[in-house]
Order: C-alpha cells, then sequence, then structure tokens
C-alpha cells in the first residue's frame, strides 16, 4: 500500500484524494456549461414586460444534471440579458433538477421561489429559494415538455 509506505496517514490520503475529486467535478461542470450555446437560447427567448420593466423569458431544458452547473448557467445567462426570468431544467435518467432566476428589477413583482413551486409540481417534485434564485427537482423526466410548458404559461399569466 503505498501510502503507508510512504509515511502518510489514511486520513490525508482520503482528504486529499477527496479533494480532487471535487475539483476534477467542478472541472467537468463547467466544461458541460460550455456546451450549451447561451446565445441561442438568448435568442430564442420572448421578450416580457413585467409592470414597467422589460426584459427576457429564457425557459430551456438543457442537457446538464448537476444544480451547480444549472445555476453556473442561469448566472453566464443573467449577465449577458441583464433583466429577464431564466428556467433551467436538467435532464437525468431519474430526475429533473431545475433552476428558476429572477434579476433583481423584477424581484418586486417575481418571486424565483414561486415560479419554480409551480414548475417542478409538474415534474412531481419541489423546491424553494429567494425571490431572486430557486432550485429543486422534479422525479418524472417524461414530464419536461409539460413543465416546460407550464413555465411559458406562467410568465404569460405575470407579464403584460
Amino acid at each position: 500500500m503505498q501510502f503507508l509506505e510512504s509515511g502518510k496517514h489514511v486520513g490525508d490520503w482520503i482528504e486529499q484524494t477527496r479533494l480532487e475529486v471535487k475539483r476534477l467535478e467542478r472541472e467537468i461542470g463547467q466544461l458541460k456549461s460550455g456546451q450549451v450555446s447561451i446565445d441561442a437560447l438568448i435568442a430564442s427567448a420572448p421578450k416580457i414586460t413585467v409592470g414597467e420593466q422589460t426584459g427576457f423569458a429564457v425557459i430551456a431544458a438543457v442537457d446538464v444534471a448537476e444544480h451547480s452547473v444549472l445555476s453556473d448557467l442561469s448566472d453566464k445567462i443573467k449577465n449577458k440579458i441583464g433583466s429577464g426570468v431564466i428556467v433551467l431544467l436538467g435532464k437525468t435518467p431519474d430526475t429533473v433538477p431545475l433552476t428558476v432566476t429572477v434579476t433583481k428589477n423584477l424581484t418586486g413583482a417575481l418571486h424565483a421561489g414561486k415560479l419554480l413551486a409551480g414548475i417542478a409540481e409538474v415534474l412531481g417534485g419541489r423546491g424553494g429559494g429567494r425571490p431572486d434564485f430557486a432550485q429543486g427537482a422534479g422525479k418524472n423526466p417524461a414530464a419536461i415538455e409539460k413543465a416546460l410548458a407550464a413555465a411559458r404559461a406562467l410568465m404569460a399569466h405575470v407579464t403584460n
């Protein structure tokens, strides 16, 4: 056993290995988020008006399984659009991770946690969060298209 011969303690070796795995997971997540075309998502997003504010409603399912990657992707979209709502659903065989982001200028009228609750319900799941960001998961990947339709309907209902 290499770690015994080198004088390292098992605990140190485990901690180093855990940190390396975490670093590699972050790197994989960054690579996955780079595969999604942010510009294409924004180009297909309808413009919305909430009170006096305008923005975009970016609603999409993406081939991403991790909440951290969805969150990173949502932040990148938010920084590009400046104003709007971003609803991202991930795809896995067993669950549907989802995030909802509302830009600060719209949080007086829209609450990410409440929007997410309505979408997660369609997926047989739940979640919650702050007015500007919420995350959750659904248990029914077969309902992704229905959840996207529900998100679009929610946006149509709350916008002018």
